[in-house]
């Protein structure tokens, strides 16, 4: 839920609209966060160098162009 920018009150909204109970506590969310913070990170950095790496070869160069929707 932190991931798509809603934090646990976001959640705990999202599952009384949806009639379902709350899957879990507000500190053992925020510990699960803590943990998989690290990973997310990690994959988000590598999977941009990625992109970046595949945007430079399609364009046989490092000049590309980057545009962004200010999210």
């Amino acid at each position: 839920a932190n991931f798509a920018g809603i934090g646990h009150q976001g959640l705990v909204k999202l599952c009384a609209i949806l009639n379902v109970p709350l899957p879990i506590e507000e500190d053992h969310f925020s510990d699960t966060l803590d943990y998989l913070l690290p990973t997310f990170e990690s994959y988000k950095l590598r999977s941009m160098k990625n992109a970046v790496e595949e945007a430079c070869k399609k364009s046989n160069g490092r000049k590309i162009t980057v545009s962004a929707d200010g999210t």
